[in-house]
């Protein structure tokens, strides 16, 4: 049976668990591995931080691959394609889902030198605890570990004036985050009650509001219109802003409220001060919220907020799933 020799590269600043995930894919899947490692003038040419030169680098690579009791060739790598697009003896190359597309240029390449396809497979990223990608730029510059773990808490600012969406936000972070801060952004406009799509929309806009953030977090209750049946819901609203520009939404349950509270609401109230006008219960929306009152105290609003809070970190799993981006520091 003709050997399986699988291809990966990479810089491999530091050794961290991202690389090490690769590895072992490649190790489990081939007979021997064929590994290009970025020249010092290669590295020059696409790294803006300090990267160890090629010897160190190599040493830590081949220590951890003797450790696996894996076969390999280490090769310069001096370019973004490689020896891949010639070498007919590599059957398959492992890659992060970041560099994905670079195995679909080393397959086009070597069409056009009319050798077969590799098969590629794709890693899954791994993530520091902080949701981000693991990568040697943010481990060299002291964000994470090699392990991904956060050095410092991870920076969260809430654009908020009630201390309700802070609790609750407080509350579902801790079963996202092991260590972070919050703190309240209060500089911001506010607006109408809105309805529908205005509703992620204003979200979006108040999370924009903050300054110096890892994530930018804020939450709307919207009122929204069921066309089959003309009622209208309450449902929650959250944006997450990152830090590298990606946002993300979340939506919580949503309930039918009653034609009157509607009605008030279409006259310019906002929800709070139209179910004050209406039941004579003031602050509404810093205590159990409306839906306390309907739901005969079964549901309060700290869980909504909570719930869509959840569901806006939902893609931050599988970022590159869902079309996020971290800039080009990130992506080694």
């Amino acid at each position: 049976m003709t050997e399986c020799k699988v291809a990966l590269g990479g810089t491999f600043s530091v050794l961290h668990r991202g690389h090490k995930s690769l590895i072992d894919k490649a190790c489990s899947i081939g007979d021997s591995l064929v590994i290009g490692l970025t020249t010092d003038r290669f590295v020059k040419s696409r790294k803006t931080y300090g990267v160890p030169d090629y010897d160190t680098r190599k040493r830590n690579l081949e220590n951890y691959l003797k450790e696996l009791n894996c076969s390999y060739e280490i090769s310069p790598l001096d370019s973004s394609l490689g020896s891949s697009v010639s070498r007919e003896d590599i059957c398959a190359i492992v890659v992060s889902q970041e560099t994905l597309s670079n195995a679909r240029l080393i397959n086009d390449q070597r069409i056009r030198n009319g050798l077969k396809e590799l098969s590629v497979i794709a890693v899954p990223t791994v993530l520091s605890d902080d949701l981000f990608p693991l990568s040697s730029f943010r481990t060299i510059n002291g964000y994470i570990d090699a392990n991904g773990k956060s050095i410092s808490p991870v920076g969260i600012v809430i654009s908020t004036r009630n201390k309700l969406k802070v609790k609750a936000a407080e509350r579902a972070l801790r079963e996202i985050f092991p260590k972070f801060t919050v703190r309240m952004n209060t500089s911001y406009e506010t607006a109408d009650q809105p309805f529908g799509d205005d509703t992620a929309g204003m979200a979006i806009i108040r999370a924009k509001s903050a300054k110096e953030f890892q994530y930018s977090i804020a939450v709307e209750s919207g009122i929204f219109h069921d066309r089959n049946t003309l009622t209208y819901y309450d449902v929650h609203v959250c944006a997450v802003l990152d830090c590298y520009g990606n946002i993300t939404l979340g939506y919580s349950s949503g309930f039918q409220i009653p034609p009157d509270l509607v009605d008030k609401v279409k006259t310019g109230m906002d929800e709070s001060n139209a179910f004050f006008n209406l039941y004579g219960k003031k602050d509404i929306g810093s205590a159990g919220g409306v839906v306390h009152h309907f739901s005969n105290g079964r549901l309060d609003r700290e869980s909504l907020i909570m719930e869509c809070i959840r569901n806006a970190f939902i893609p931050r799993y599988r970022p590159y799933e869902y079309g996020l981006h971290f800039n080009e520091l990130m992506q080694e």
